[in-house]
């Protein structure tokens, strides 16, 4: 149930292009390296049935088990955090529950079928028909065990501890090493031997012994052994390397291994201005993937602090500016205005469903590692619980708060975020490069975007993501301009598509003018070009005391299209488009308005209809909108 041969050939070709000679040498030694452990786990062995790489330091898991630090990341095994919940399960992707899916370890989630046990390198699941692999990782990152152990911690219900026993040898069972689909990603085996290390941890800090312990140390480092050798490089050396390097060095400093520990550290270190910018946005330009980097540094860096080490300032330095980042994007204490894809990716979860806000954890993480205040610690994230004292968190809360209430521009990183004066109305622009390194993977055709939040609620929206490894047509679809607040200039797309994580030629944009905080109208102005050279500008004006804001915009022909994405009902009337009773959209230069109905993806894997507002301009030259808020009762004066 693949993607057709011809397409598949096209893909490749694609990504070879995109390769240095370089890159394409080490994708030549890595299929080497795949023959021969195709050859070596034939037979099919379990990940904790023994060593299977000489660099782990031990002869066996016994060995092993005895030399785990159980306190690698500082969990505070003698107190129960006050958010602690019994029975607690992770949440999974799409709407779906982990109840439901609980021992279906291939399951396909989006058909009734499986993922087929063959060999891990030769299982092609990217674009398959068969259900999405993103949201299979998820249920095998195995978020449930340390949930598991962290109850059997606290309460010693043997029960528990049984349940964990049957459901890490059901997975040992039915998920050999290197094969199926739990094994295609570097990075899920990462984020999966992190979710063994906690577990291991609570357990032996819980007195349990014997063959769990052994087996769980012995799979941890061949799960680490084999990150270390098939880390991400080059075009792939995204956020994936970030976390496959938090998982090492914390598997160095839980087993005493220096090698592992300097590894992760000089790999990190190096990674740090490679892929953010300046003042603080990772530069694949998701802020999903932008907090998901800062969890895999803050989580490394609260290990090294715990066993004795140095964090290195810069570090500090640099997760301030990308707490700073996300403050800006936050519309509400649990929403944030997200650009790019977004998969809800996590590396560690000691809540469960229901109890995590992914990022107001990050900012609470950054605040205890940074020395600096990015949150207002109302809840503290169980998780955070789990890891710090309230000393500690009321340490941070005598530190300033990092006022993000008004205007700012990232110049270098490419965003700006408006703020009305009483906080009401946020508008965040999107002029930023398309996405990091040669295929901007995670990017979208979003150059001069924009959003709109009203007191935390969505009035103009992105597309979303929906799904990474089926349904290309869709996914093409939620990356493409039309599916953003932008202009879609007749036969000259921004940038060119390739594949579902894949980019060419790609825009170029600049801002002209960045904000200007303490002014009452606000200027934002941008200008670019497509890929092949089409002339780009929008102009941006917002008046602060009302939350009013009027675009001007180049456009080229009458085909041209000027899109408003929102999730409010709509009515129009004539040239002005009234949405959900308090906005309405103005043209005010002779387009013709037209509206559609479309499909978002609110969160990852799920999809809802909202309305798309189409505005064709008469001429060539300048299609000017305005975009204010009104009482109800005013709306049509």
């Amino acid at each position: 149930m693949g993607t057709p041969v011809s397409s598949r050939l096209q893909w490749y070709f694609n990504r070879l292009r995109a390769m240095s000679l370089r890159e394409v040498g080490w994708r030549v030694s890595q299929q080497f390296m795949q023959r021969r452990e195709r050859r070596r786990f034939a037979a099919k062995r379990g990940v904790a049935s023994g060593m299977f790489y000489n660099d782990s330091g031990f002869k066996n898991g016994g060995d092993a088990a005895d030399g785990f630090n159980a306190g690698f990341l500082g969990i505070r095994f003698g107190v129960v955090p006050e958010g602690f919940r019994r029975g607690a399960v992770p949440r999974l992707l799409g709407g779906f529950r982990y109840g439901e899916f609980a021992g279906r370890w291939h399951a396909a989630f989006q058909t009734a079928g499986e993922w087929p046990q063959l060999p891990s390198y030769s299982l092609g699941y990217k674009q398959s028909l068969m259900g999405d692999a993103r949201c299979n990782w998820e249920l095998n990152r195995h978020f449930q065990w340390p949930l598991l152990a962290a109850e059997y911690c606290v309460t010693s219900n043997g029960d528990v501890l049984a349940q964990l026993q049957d459901e890490f040898d059901d997975w040992n069972r039915s998920n050999p090493f290197l094969w199926g689909i739990s094994w295609t990603s570097v990075m899920e085996v990462a984020i999966r031997s992190v979710s063994w290390m906690l577990t291991l941890a609570f357990l032996k800090e819980s007195g349990v012994a014997g063959r769990l312990c052994e087996e769980l140390a012995t799979g941890i480092l061949n799960m680490t052994g084999y990150v270390v050798r098939h880390r991400s490089r080059y075009s792939s050396a995204n956020n994936h390397l970030l976390v496959e390097m938090t998982a090492v060095g914390l598997a160095g400093l839980a087993f005493g291994r220096e090698e592992w520990v300097g590894i992760a550290t000089a790999t990190l270190d190096r990674e740090l201005d490679r892929q953010n910018s300046p003042d603080g946005v990772n530069l694949e330009m998701s802020l999903h993937y932008h907090a998901f980097v800062m969890e895999a540094y803050l989580l490394l860096m609260r290990g090294l602090r715990v066993s004795g080490r140095a964090v290195p300032q810069r570090w500090r330095d640099m997760l301030g500016r990308m707490a700073e980042f996300v403050c800006h994007s936050m519309v509400s204490a649990t929403a944030a205005m997200e650009f790019g894809d977004a998969d809800e990716g996590k590396i560690i979860d000691l809540a469960g469903e229901g109890s995590a806000v992914y990022y107001d954890y990050v900012l609470q993480l950054a605040s205890l590692e940074t020395g600096r205040r990015f949150s207002a610690f109302d809840v503290p994230q169980l998780t955070v619980e789990w890891l710090y004292s309230p000393e500690e968190i009321e340490a941070s809360l005598n530190s300033p708060a990092y006022d993000a209430s008004r205007s700012r521009t990232f110049e270098k990183g490419g965003y700006t975020f408006l703020r009305s004066v009483d906080g009401r109305v946020v508008v965040g622009i999107d002029h930023a490069p398309l996405g990091f390194g040669s295929i901007a993977a995670h990017g979208h055709a979003d150059a001069m975007s924009f959003q709109v939040y009203d007191n935390g609620e969505p009035v103009l929206v992105d597309s979303g993501t929906y799904l990474y490894h089926m349904k290309n047509p869709e996914r093409d679809a939620m990356r493409g301009e039309l599916a953003h607040n932008t202009v879609c200039h007749a036969g000259h797309p921004q940038s060119q598509m390739l594949g579902a994580f894949l980019w060419g030629k790609q825009a170029e944009t600049a801002i002209k003018y960045g904000v200007v905080p303490d002014e009452d109208v606000q200027t934002v102005e941008i200008e670019g070009k497509t890929f092949d050279g089409c002339r780009m500008h929008r102009r941006m004006a917002f008046d602060a005391t009302c939350g009013s804001i009027e675009i001007t915009d180049m456009v080229h022909s009458p085909e041209d299209i000027v899109s408003f994405i929102t999730p409010l009902p709509v009515t129009v009337h004539g040239d002005e488009a009234v949405l959900g009773g308090l906005w309405r959209i103005e043209c005010c230069s002779g387009q013709k308005m037209g509206v559609e109905q479309v499909e978002i993806s609110p969160c990852y894997g799920m999809k809802r209809k909202v309305t798309a507002i189409r505005l064709h301009p008469c001429n060539a030259g300048e299609c000017r909108v305005r975009i204010r808020m009104k009482m109800a009762d005013n709306l049509l004066e």
